[in-house]
């Protein structure tokens, strides 16, 4: 498989009640990973963190997720993207209904 072909059937991770599903991991010959990550109302999500060596960009497919970068906090809703420089701090939740 090339680093731009996507597995048929990649594993679901759970994490609490959080689900995590990478599309493409990053690595040497990839610098971008994608994962989907479903976010259910309520649940427990990680602290605030950072990253030092690579970006992220969050796009909302369904739902609601509050997501806040540095001191800007946003709900995204589907559709919705928002993205994190190297080294901000960020974190999300959804203390939403869906």
């Amino acid at each position: 498989m090339s680093a731009t072909e996507t597995p048929a059937a990649a594993e679901v991770i759970r994490v609490g009640q959080l689900e995590i599903r990478y599309v493409q991991e990053a690595s040497d010959t990839c610098r971008m990973g994608c994962f989907e990550l479903t976010v259910p109302p309520g649940s427990n999500v990680p602290p605030p963190h950072s990253h030092s060596g690579n970006e992220e960009l969050v796009y909302v497919i369904e739902g609601t997720l509050r997501y806040t970068v540095g001191d800007v906090t946003r709900d995204l809703r589907p559709g919705d993207a928002m993205a994190t420089p190297r080294g901000v701090v960020h974190g999300f939740s959804n203390p939403h209904a869906t």
